[in-house]
């Protein structure tokens, strides 16, 4: 025999309260719970990739320039060695770009590469053998850079 206060036995049969619903303040945590996820940080601030440029450097060396319209915090890196490139992904970005590639024939790089997909942009620099890089993040730039140098290893900094 169980014990049931009024209430609660009134709650079950009603749909009322607490156990089925509880009307607008039950409501509330799972809507919340929906708006953050379906508007997370980097939906709202919906940045995207604008431009990419490059520049030689003395040695060799190529800095490539990506420029987004907001911030889009650190990016996710990694290389492959046959073929020799360097892929980048920015999570939560699109990208605007008026051409998806950049030809580039400075030191090891070849050429520049935006493709989005997924909920993300990936900017591939295709190289000539593989080499080493840095990315340097300011704001809405990261500076790629350093290719002249072989095998350096990779490194972020802010």
């Amino acid at each position: 025999m169980s014990v049931e206060s009024r209430g609660d036995r009134n709650n079950r049969r009603t749909g009322s309260g607490r156990w089925f619903g509880g009307g607008a303040a039950a409501v509330r945590p799972v809507g919340l719970l929906l708006l953050l996820l379906v508007f997370s940080p980097q939906a709202v601030i919906g940045s995207s990739l604008k431009d990419i440029s490059y520049a030689a450097l003395p040695g060799n060396g190529v800095q490539i320039t990506l420029t987004a319209d907001g911030p889009v915090g650190e990016p996710a890196s990694f290389a492959t060695d046959n073929p020799a490139r360097l892929a980048i992904d920015f999570a939560g970005v699109s990208s605007s770009l008026a051409q998806k590639g950049v030809a580039v024939g400075v030191g090891a790089v070849r050429s520049v590469h935006a493709v989005e997909a997924g909920g993300r942009t990936r900017v591939v620099v295709n190289l000539v053998s593989p080499v080493g890089y840095t990315i340097d993040v300011q704001e809405c730039r990261y500076l790629v850079k350093d290719f002249g140098t072989s095998q350096s290893p990779k490194s972020f900094t802010r």
